[in-house]
Formats: structure tokens, C-alpha cells, sequence
């Protein structure tokens, strides 16, 4: 701005040195002097009026009368003088501009006056001014140096301040000054006629310029209220939902530029008392900002509107103003159906003489209802808004540790597994805590909620910035370790382990927890954050099982793969359906060789994975809860074919084993109580196998199943002897007639020691409690004859039989009956 009034200053002091000083003053019959041109100039400038355009006030006066008057009646560097001197008068004392904007308009007005000068004495020649070559020449210099120098300085000034040209400036200036500078100029150039004939009649041009003035004023004030109601209609049409603060920023720039001030101010209370909650500046530089001075609450006295305007009579205002540094300034209360809201301010009315009026006062206080009720409107859509979030944040987060919950977790796995595009592995941990249990049965709940709070807080402290923890439930946590390999995630859970072994201080305790960590890789071990978090907790009872603490999930391990899970649907159609079949091993005595029974082993041969041990379905039929159906399908297969063998004269003791899930039914006796009668089959036919293991989960229950079962004639038999843990006394008190000691010791008998002593000491054992014993295992002829040196009873294994088909087994007793001695392995071995 210093540097275009320096370039705008010389070229005025140019053209005035180059060719307004040679020129010499015209013969007219008065000449005016330089303190009466100076009082004219002051006098318009004093008594401007302002068009505004957005947020630009351009000031307009009457200066083209004491300017043409000038041109005519004074002499050239007189008039120069006079009007420098006049409006540095208006401009420095009345108007108070600053020292800036006053130099650039003087530097404005030296060049006004000497473009005027020099382009009215070139059109005027050697005519006369009140003919009407002189009148045009006077119309075009004011037009030409007055009107379109200002239309070009101003707007150039305007977009040097702001940094930007703006042309819509330019035009807005041209259409706002034309008709005021060609009307002044008429006004002047009928001052000129008459006095150049009738000085005296001079007093009319004087009261036409003071109605004039009146005029401008008037008219200009008329239209700022009608921009002014305008604005403030389009303002209360605003109806789009924001948040408050982005309603106070569109508030303070609407309130601005309605009220024509280069600042303006809200400041928001609290629902519950003065302090504010939203402070919220604008200043003429377009920036928000933190208000200054004192709170806005402590100015507004009685909730009442303030008019503070330019130089105060109460001191109370003019300290008010001086504390922000403001020349006026109008404050109204915000209220709401609550009460306050808050206060809105606008100070330094735009104008150099401008200030705010009492109908500015009623604009803003209406403006003010309007936005009191904007504003109350984004307090509730803002309280809506953050209930949601708190809702979503409840709904995704776990309340107690403020970790992310199950739900939130998926996600987080789904997108990482979705965004890792390099190759890596994305990691997924469960991590379940060791003794925590008895902190809370031990504490109570709330020293194990503090407790949880530090440990979620402490496996954080041991995860990267982009590793992701959440709490599952109870005291289980899960961590997403993106873009990892496998390596590096195991080192990462025995990081976490070992700080969770650390003691924990809760309520001045000290706590030592620890925890068993299971580990999945995506896409090692599936593609879904459901796959991923099944596989981690398969190896995280890993880890639980075998102490080892950290554990990466290995499919070896799995007993609750996928394939598990379709198999329990088809296993329970193959019951059903019967899908099954049952093979017979058969027993034979080990002194005669007679074939006094079998034993009744099920088996399923999948459509689709081919034959199944009955070491994996049998324990998946446990888990789905089909074990009794499949125990009742065995034993109506077993009873039928009793039933057939019977009536060909075959009497042959059936064995079916049970699983605990049987011997804890009290509905099992009855259920083979009505098979027997319905096949029609003696219960001595039937004996029932049981492991030790199965005894030993409930007793109680289990003895009293086995004594039904014994009371209706039904044998029972100890399955597996030796590999349990059950003890004398419990084996006494079981009604059983039956040990069959398991094969692991019976095939190794003549090759170990240990094994030879458990078989002689098992079968002394039986022969003192009266019971029989069974050898399974037996699969050449000299265990067969240790068997029977030891006095064994019963043989089961290879060196009979293998398991066959009833069809199989049917030729097998045949085959059997005709030979004399007992068949060997070679003959045998690979039946079935």
C-alpha cells in the first residue's frame, strides 16, 4: 500500500511540476481564495456518505463542486493547495483515518486535481467557461479524473490490501460513482454561472449542495437498510443441520458482513453455569480466532442489548472498547428456551465516519433471535450426534477397559487381512489369563476389574502403533498384529507373556497372573477373522494343556477342524440312515481254544473320506451330544443278531463298549432292558465294556447305572485295565464279572519286563476278586501260551481274528468248528 501511494504520489508531483505549474490562471471576473476553495473541500469531505458493497464501504462526497469552481475561479497551483489542505483537514481531524489510508487518498486527490486541471484547460482552448465548450470541458475533467481515476485507484488498493485482484470491485465503484459525479459536477457548473453574472445568487446553489448532501446521505443509509434486510432474509432461510461450531463460524461471518464491521465475536456458555463452552473471533483478515478482553457475559448487564458507539459518554463502555481495542461496537444477548446461550459482538463499523445506530442495534437484535434458535438447533443436533457416537463407541468397545470388543475386533481383522497386499502375514492372538479366577473368587469382582483395566493397559505398552488389542469377554484379549511374520508374532506373544507375569499393584496389592497365548496366520490358517480367532483358541488350550505358555496353531492339533463339524451332521444321518456297520472280534478260550463270544466294534465308511477310525468319530459323537443314539444303534444291531444266532443254535456272549456319556444316562438300563425284551435275547448274551476313566467322573451315578444293569443279568466288563487310575477299593465295589487287560501291555509282554509284571499281577488280581480275565493284543502263539501259563481266561486279537463282518465272521465259525486245534496266524491273521 506505501509503495502504490509512492507511485500514485509522483505521478501526481510529475504531471503537477511538468504541467500544471507553467499554466496561468484564466480571465474571470472573481477570483476565488485558497481558504475559501480549502473550507469547501473540508466540508465535502467531512460530509461523505458511504456505498457498501460485501464487506467494502467506498466514500462518496460532494468534492466535484469545490473542484470545478477551482478549475474556473483559482489558479492552478491554488487549487492544488486548497484541495490538499482541505481534505487533510477532513480526513486527519473529522474523519481520523490512519495515516495510511489518509496519504493514499491525498495521493488520489493530488492526482484528481491535476489530471482535472490539465485535461479542462486542453478542452477548454481559448473558449470561455460558461459557454458550452467550457461546460463540456468541466463535465469531462471531473468525469475523466474524478470518477474514472477513483474507480481505478480504489479497487486497485482494495485487491494490493487483500492480495488478490477482484474486477467485480472495479465495476461496483464505476456504477456507484457515476451518477453521483455527474450530478455534483451539474451542480457546480450552475454554481460557475452564476458567478459569472450574478454573484449574489449564489446562496440558492448553496442550499440545492446542502439538500444534495441530505440527499446522498439519506439515500445511501435507505439503501444499506434495504442490503441489510435482505441479507438478514437470506440468513434466516438458512435451514441446513451443523454443528455448532460450524453454525457460530457461518453466524460471525453472516453478522460481519450485514452489519458492515471488520469484526465480530460469539462466546458460548455451558448449559450449567458462566464459563463459557465456545469462544470464537473473526477478524478482518477472514481468520478465526480466540476473543480478547474481558468475557462478553460480564458486558452484557440484565441480558440487554449494548450500543457502544463511537466515543462513549459512560466509562464503563469506553473501557470496555478501549480493552479491545475497538472504535464501537454493538453486544446482544443469545437466549434459548434453556436460558442465556451466550453474547454476539460486532465492532469497528466499516467508514471512516460511519458508526452504529439505534436501527443497527434492532437489525442485530433480530439477527440475534435468529441465531439463538440456529444455534440451540446445533446444541441438540450436536448432543444427537454425540450420543450416537457414544452409542457406537459402546456398541464397538468394551466399558470395562475401553479396549475394542468382539465385534470391533473383526473388523479390524477383516480390513487388515483386506489391505495386506504384500505378501506378510496378519497375526491374530487369544490370550487367556492363568489364575485370574482366583483373584476374583479370592478379591471379588471389583479388584479383578482393576485388574483387567492394568492388564489390557500393559499388553498395549507392548504392541507397535499399528497393532490392534481388544477385550472378547471374561478375562479373554485378542491382538491383531498386521503386515508380521510368523516368527516375529511368537517373539511378540512371549513379550506379552512375560510382562504379564510381572506383578500387577492393585489396591496396594501385589498380583502375579500369567497368561496361555494361541497364534493364527492369515492366510496360513484362513482367510476370516471368525477362522483366524477359532484357530488361535485351539492353539491357545494348546499352550493351556501343555504349559508351554505361546503356541502357533498347527491343523495336526486341531480336534475341532471344519471338517469335524460337517462330519457331526453326516454322522448323525448315517445313525439315522444306518450309515454304519458292526464288525465282530471274536474271544476264544485260551485252554480249549472254544469261541465263547466277541466283541462288537462299529465302524463308518464315508461316501466321500472313505473308512473312519472310531477314534475320531466316536469322540465327536461325545461332543454333539449322538452318543446315545449311536449306543442304541449298536446294541439293536448286537441284540438282532443274537437274536439270529440263537435260532441257529450258535451261543456266543456279544461285548459293546460304553462311553461316560452312557454310564451317567439313568435312562441306559431301561433302554436295554426293553431291547432284550424286544429281540427276545437272554441278558447273559450281552456284556457291557467300560473303561476306567469312565468310572472315575462320577461315581456315584456310575455305580448306581452299573448296579441296574448288573441286577437284570447284564455282565459288565472293565475295558483297558491298567491304563486308568482307579483304585482297589473302587474295583471291589463294582459289580463287575469281567478285566480285560489293554493290548499296550499284553504285545509287549515277552519283550519287556515292566509289561510281564503288569500282566501276571493283573491277572492274580482278578483271580483273587473272582473275576475273569481278557487279554486283548494276542497276535502269535507264544503270547497265546505265556497267556496260558499265567492263567489267563479269555484271548482276543490278531492270532484269532481280525474284526470282520457278521457275514465274514459267520464263515469264520464254520471254518472254526470243523478244525480240531487252534488256527494259526498264517491262516487268520488277515481275516476280516
Amino acid at each position: 500500500m506505501w509503495a502504490l501511494t509512492t507511485v500514485l504520489a509522483a505521478a501526481a508531483g510529475g504531471l503537477h511540476v511538468a504541467a500544471v505549474g507553467p499554466l496561468a490562471p484564466l480571465q474571470v471576473p472573481l477570483r476565488l481564495p485558497v481558504w475559501v476553495l480549502a473550507t469547501l473541500f473540508a466540508l465535502a469531505e467531512a460530509s461523505v456518505f458511504h456505498v457498501s458493497f460485501r464487506r467494502h464501504v467506498h466514500s462518496r462526497s460532494m468534492s466535484e463542486v469545490p473542484l470545478v469552481l477551482g478549475l474556473v475561479f483559482a489558479r492552478p497551483d491554488e487549487l492544488v493547495l486548497a484541495h490538499l489542505t482541505g481534505s487533510a483537514l477532513a480526513l486527519l481531524l473529522h474523519r481520523r483515518q490512519p495515516v495510511l489510508k489518509a496519504s493514499f487518498n491525498l495521493a488520489v486527490f493530488w492526482l484528481e486535481a491535476c489530471t482535472a486541471i490539465v485535461l479542462y484547460r486542453w478542452l477548454l482552448g481559448g473558449g470561455t467557461p460558461v459557454t458550452p465548450r467550457g461546460w463540456s470541458a468541466a463535465l469531462a475533467a471531473a468525469l475523466l479524473a474524478t470518477w474514472a481515476l477513483r474507480a481505478l485507484a480504489v479497487p486497485l488498493a482494495i485487491s494490493v490490501y487483500e492480495g488478490r485482484w477482484q474486477p467485480h470491485i472495479f465495476r461496483w465503484v464505476l456504477v456507484a460513482s457515476m451518477v453521483a459525479t455527474v450530478t455534483n459536477t451539474s451542480l457546480a457548473l450552475l454554481a460557475v454561472t452564476i458567478l459569472w453574472f450574478q454573484p449574489a445568487a449564489v446562496w440558492f446553489v448553496a442550499v440545492v449542495a446542502v439538500v444534495m448532501s441530505c440527499a446522498y446521505r439519506g439515500y445511501g443509509s435507505w439503501r444499506q437498510r434495504h442490503d441489510s434486510l435482505e441479507r438478514l432474509h437470506e440468513l434466516t432461510r438458512i435451514d441446513e443441520p451443523m454443528p455448532t461450531e460450524a453454525m457460530a463460524r457461518t453466524l460471525l461471518e453472516q453478522a460481519r458482513d450485514l452489519l458492515q464491521a471488520e469484526i465480530a465475536e460469539v462466546v458460548l456458555t455451558a448449559p450449567r453455569g458462566n464459563r463459557p463452552s465456545l469462544s470464537l473471533a473473526l477478524g478482518p483478515d477472514d481468520r478465526f480466532r480466540e476473543p480478547r478482553g474481558a468475557p462478553l457475559i460480564e458486558v452484557v448487564e440484565g441480558r440487554r442489548a449494548v450500543l457502544a458507539r463511537r466515543n462513549p459518554s459512560t466509562p464503563a463502555l469506553r473501557a470496555f472498547l478501549h480493552a479491545r481495542a475497538l472504535k464501537d461496537a454493538m453486544v446482544v444477548p443469545l437466549s434459548g428456551k434453556g436460558g442465556a446461550l451466550g453474547t454476539l459482538l460486532v465492532g469497528n463499523r466499516l467508514g471512516d465516519v460511519s458508526t452504529f445506530g439505534v436501527w443497527d442495534l434492532k437489525l442485530f437484535e433480530t439477527l440475534a433471535n435468529h441465531a439463538s434458535m440456529a444455534l440451540e438447533n446445533s446444541a441438540l443436533i450436536d448432543r444427537l450426534r454425540q450420543e450416537a457416537a457414544d452409542r457406537e463407541h459402546q456398541a464397538l468397545h468394551d466399558s470395562l477397559t475401553g479396549l475394542p470388543n468382539r465385534g470391533l475386533f473383526h473388523e479390524q481383522v477383516q480390513a487388515a487381512i483386506a489391505a495386506d497386499v504384500t505378501g506378510a502375514r496378519v497375526a491374530v492372538m487369544l490370550i487367556d489369563l492363568d489364575r485370574f479366577k482366583d483373584v476374583n473368587d479370592t478379591l471379588g469382582h471389583h479388584t479383578g476389574d482393576r485388574l483387567l483395566q492394568q492388564i489390557g493397559a500393559r499388553i498395549r505398552d507392548a504392541l507397535r502403533p499399528c497393532d490392534s488389542i481388544a477385550r472378547l469377554g471374561g478375562d479373554e484379549f485378542a491382538v491383531l498384529l498386521p503386515a508380521v511374520a510368523g516368527a516375529v508374532a511368537v517373539r511378540v506373544a512371549e513379550r506379552i507373556r512375560a510382562r504379564l507375569c510381572q506383578p500387577f499393584d492393585v489396591d496396594d496389592m501385589l498380583l502375579q497372573v500369567g497368561g496361555s497365548i494361541g497364534i493364527a496366520l492369515a492366510p496360513d490358517h484362513g482367510h476370516s477373522s471368525s477362522i483366524l480367532l477359532r484357530c488361535a483358541d485351539v492353539a491357545m488350550y494348546h499352550a493351556k494343556l501343555s504349559q508351554s505358555g505361546v503356541e502357533l496353531y498347527a491343523p495336526e492339533r486341531d480336534q475341532y477342524s471344519p471338517r469335524r463339524l460337517t462330519l457331526v451332521c453326516e454322522l448323525q444321518a448315517a445313525i439315522a440312515g444306518s450309515g454304519l456297520a458292526v464288525h465282530y472280534q471274536p474271544q476264544a478260550e485260551l485252554r480249549t481254544g472254544r469261541v465263547v463270544g466277541v466283541e462288537a466294534l462299529v465302524r463308518w465308511h464315508h461316501p466321500v473320506h472313505g473308512p473312519i477310525a472310531p477314534d475320531e468319530f466316536i469322540p465327536l459323537a461325545e461332543q454333539a451330544g449322538l452318543i446315545r443314539g449311536l449306543t442304541r444303534y449298536v446294541l439293536r444291531c448286537v441284540l438282532q443278531q443274537c437274536q439270529r444266532w440263537r435260532s441257529t443254535g450258535v451261543d456266543l456272549t456279544v461285548a459293546v463298549n460304553l462311553s461316560v456319556r452312557n454310564l451317567l444316562d439313568l435312562e441306559l438300563p431301561d433302554e436295554v432292558a426293553r431291547l432284550l425284551v424286544e429281540f427276545q435275547v437272554p441278558a447273559r448274551m450281552l456284556r457291557l465294556e467300560i473303561t476306567e476313566s469312565c468310572m472315575m467322573t462320577d461315581p456315584r451315578r456310575t455305580e448306581e447305572v452299573l448296579a441296574k444293569l448288573r441286577g437284570m443279568g447284564v455282565s459288565l466288563a472293565i475295558d483297558d485295565f491298567g491304563t486308568g487310575y482307579s483304585s482297589l477299593s473302587s474295583l471291589g465295589r463294582l459289580p463287575v464279572d469281567e478285566i480285560k487287560i489293554d493290548r499296550s501291555f499284553v504285545t509287549k509282554m515277552l519283550s519287556a519286563a515292566s509289561d510281564a509284571v503288569i500282566v501276571r499281577s493283573t491277572i492274580d488280581l482278578a483271580r483273587n476278586l473272582g473275576l475273569r480275565v481278557v487279554a486283548e493284543g494276542v497276535e502269535d502263539r507264544a503270547t497265546w501260551n505265556r497267556l496260558v501259563t499265567l492263567g489267563c481266561d479269555v484271548a482276543q486279537g490278531y492270532y484269532l481274528s481280525h474284526p470282520v463282518t457278521i457275514a465274514r465272521l459267520d464263515d469264520w465259525l464254520r471254518t472254526r468248528a470243523s478244525q480240531p486245534v487252534i488256527p494259526t496266524a498264517a491262516t487268520w491273521g488277515a481275516g476280516g
